[in-house]
Order: C-alpha cells, then structure tokens, then sequence
C-alpha cells in the first residue's frame, strides 16, 4: 500500500501552518526535540486539534528540559499509545473516534504526572 504525499496543512486563510502537515487525510506534526526533527502522526479529526496536540507536545518537552526528564520516558508513553491505536483498528469506527480522543487525554495526563513525579524527586 503506497503512501500519498505529505502536504503542509493549509488554514481557512490559505495560510500554511507551522509544524502541521497532511497525508491521506490524517495529520501529522513536526517538532524539534533536541537536536534531531521528530514528525508524529496524530488521531485529530481537525486542523484545530492538531495545532492543540502540537503545541501540547511542544510545551511538555519544553518543561522536561527543564526538569530533563529522560526522552526515553516520552517514546515510551508514544509507543504504548500506538499500540493501543492499533488494537482500536479493529473496532467500529465511532468507537474508534471516541477512544483514540480519550487516549489523546490519558496520554497527555500520563506526561503531566511523569513532570509531577520528577518535581517530587528533584525536591526529595
């Protein structure tokens, strides 16, 4: 199965967006972490939840360089929540939406309470 083109995503203005991008009608974002360009796909349903996913991504790893929270930690929270979106592929694809927005959530507090258990070590 071939992959389309990657495209970078287009706001109603017909402006492009930062760090957004298209392929197959799934979005996908690009951000910098450390030295090295890093592109994930995303389960957003709209331009809107994308650029929010984004820069949800962009400020935690902003706040684990602070605290240096190892990346090890994060690639593992990212490739628990693609396991799990696979596993969703077999289901009705209503159920599908409703479960990958609430993994979307679970993902994003996982990362808060790894900063959270840091902050508690670094101050003990």
């Amino acid at each position: 199965m071939s992959q389309g083109p990657r495209t970078r995503a287009i706001d109603a203005h017909g402006r492009k967006v930062k760090g957004v991008y298209v392929r197959d009608g799934r979005f996908i974002v690009g951000f910098q972490r450390g030295d090295k360009w890093v592109m994930r796909t995303l389960e957003a349903d709209s331009l809107a939840e994308a650029r929010m996913e984004r820069e949800k991504i962009i400020s935690l790893l902003r706040t684990s360089k602070k605290k240096s929270v190892p990346t090890k930690e994060l690639d593992q929270v990212y490739s628990d929540a693609r396991k799990l979106s696979q596993q969703l592929s077999l289901l009705k694809p209503k159920i599908q939406r409703e479960l990958r927005r609430e993994l979307s959530k679970a993902e994003f507090l996982v990362m808060q309470a790894t900063d959270l258990i840091f902050d508690v070590w670094k101050k003990s």
